[in-house]
């Protein structure tokens, strides 16, 4: 192995064990951290728009009614059950960005 295949190998290695320790510390802030500022906001009820997207063929569609979970925290909700499960945007890109252009388009307007 040449030294600039192994640097670049060692480079490579580094940022997959970055990467991997700041998926980590996101998981964790939300055990604790967010869960300290979400209190915080319990009480409010945002007046902007909000777009609300789910996969409705994945747990969310059956474990919850999505639009009515999030109404009390936004009181300008458009809701889309989109066509997939809990990774809809990688499984349908297409659909999502038209589904969220046409959002954008609205409250642009």
């Amino acid at each position: 192995m040449t030294s600039g295949a192994l640097v670049a190998a060692l480079e490579n290695l580094v940022e997959r064990c970055v990467n991997f320790v700041q998926s980590r510390n996101d998981y964790r802030a939300a055990l604790t951290h967010d869960f300290e500022l979400d209190a915080g906001d319990l009480h409010r009820r945002l007046s902007m728009p909000a777009c609300v997207m789910w996969g409705r063929d994945g747990i969310m569609e059956r474990a919850f009614d999505v639009p009515a979970t999030w109404a009390d925290r936004f009181s300008n909700i458009t809701a889309h059950g989109m066509r997939g499960g809990h990774f809809f945007p990688d499984e349908h890109p297409e659909e999502t960005a038209q589904t969220l252009n046409s959002f954008l388009q609205t409250v642009s307007d």
